[in-house]
C-alpha cells in the first residue's frame, strides 16, 4: 500500500511539472518598434502568443509598428505565453476643434487648446489691427484652405499631428507712411525720417553744394507718394542741391 501511494505521488508531482512547464521560462524578447509580422518571426522558438489590444497613432512613430507589450521585454515567462500588444496606427485620428469662446480669440491660449488635442500651430502672418487685442485670431489655414469661425462652429476636423497656419493681429504697425522730404533743408529731412522711425541712406550732393546741413532735397527715394507705405527702418536715400529747387514754394 506504502509503495503504491509513493508511486502515485511521484506520478502526480511528475505529471504536474509536465503539465504547469514548472522551472522551466525564458527571457522575453523586446517586440517593441517591430511589426507584427516580425515579432512572431521572433516568438517562434518559444511559441508565444500575440493580441493586440489597442491601436494608437503617434506622430513620431512610424506606423504598424509595437509601441508596447505586456509583459516587458526582459521579463521571465513560459513558453506559449500570450503577449499583448499596443500597434501604431497608420492614419492619424481626426478631432473636432474647440469653439472659440470669448478668450479663445487668443491665439496662445487657443494653441494650447490644440495642443492638447495634438494639433501644432504656427503664425503665417499678423495683420495691423487697433480695434482687437493684440494676438487676436483672424482665421487660419489647414492644408492651404482657409478656415473662419463659422466652419469651426459646423465641427470642423483636422488630423493629428498636422499644423494649422494662424493669421493674428497686431496693435502695432511694422509700416509706416514715408514723408515728402523734397524741396526741405536737408537738416529737416533728418529729423523727419527719424520721427518717421526711417533712416537717411546714401546722400548724393551736385556741384552746388558748399554746405550740405543748409542744402536742399531735390529728390528722394524711395519716392514719395500719398498713402505709400514702407517699412520701418527703411534706408531713404537723398539727393541734395545747395538752392532751393524750382517749384518749391
Amino acid at each position: 500500500m506504502i509503495s503504491v501511494l509513493v508511486f502515485f505521488f511521484v506520478m502526480t508531482n511528475l505529471w504536474l511539472k509536465c503539465y504547469t512547464r514548472h522551472g522551466e521560462s525564458v527571457v522575453l524578447e523586446n517586440f517593441e518598434g517591430k511589426t507584427l509580422s516580425e515579432a512572431k518571426e521572433l516568438a517562434k522558438k518559444h511559441d508565444f502568443r500575440f493580441e493586440v489590444i489597442d491601436s494608437v497613432w503617434y506622430a513620431n512613430k512610424k506606423p504598424g509598428v509595437i509601441t508596447n507589450q505586456e509583459p516587458k521585454a526582459n521579463s521571465p515567462v513560459k513558453k506559449y505565453r500570450t503577449v499583448y500588444l499596443t500597434i501604431s496606427k497608420f492614419k492619424a485620428e481626426e478631432v473636432s476643434l474647440p469653439l472659440f469662446g470669448e478668450s479663445s480669440y487668443n491665439y496662445s491660449s487657443y494653441s494650447r487648446k490644440l495642443g492638447r488635442k495634438d494639433i501644432h500651430t504656427t503664425i503665417k502672418d499678423k495683420i495691423f489691427d487697433p480695434r482687437q487685442a493684440n494676438n487676436s485670431i483672424v482665421h487660419f489655414f489647414y492644408k492651404g484652405k482657409k478656415i473662419t469661425d463659422k466652419d469651426i462652429k459646423e465641427g470642423f476636423k483636422a488630423s493629428k499631428g498636422d499644423t494649422l497656419q494662424f493669421i493674428v493681429t497686431e496693435r502695432t504697425s511694422n509700416s509706416v507712411s514715408i514723408p515728402n522730404l523734397v524741396c526741405i533743408p536737408f537738416s529737416e529731412a533728418e529729423f523727419m525720417l527719424s520721427g518717421s522711425r526711417l533712416s537717411v541712406g546714401e546722400i548724393s550732393e551736385d556741384g552746388t553744394v558748399t554746405n550740405s546741413a543748409n542744402a536742399y532735397v531735390w529728390k528722394q527715394m524711395p519716392a514719395y507718394r500719398r498713402n505709400r507705405i514702407v517699412q520701418i527702418g527703411t534706408q531713404v536715400d537723398l539727393y541734395l542741391t545747395q538752392e532751393i529747387p524750382d517749384g518749391c514754394q
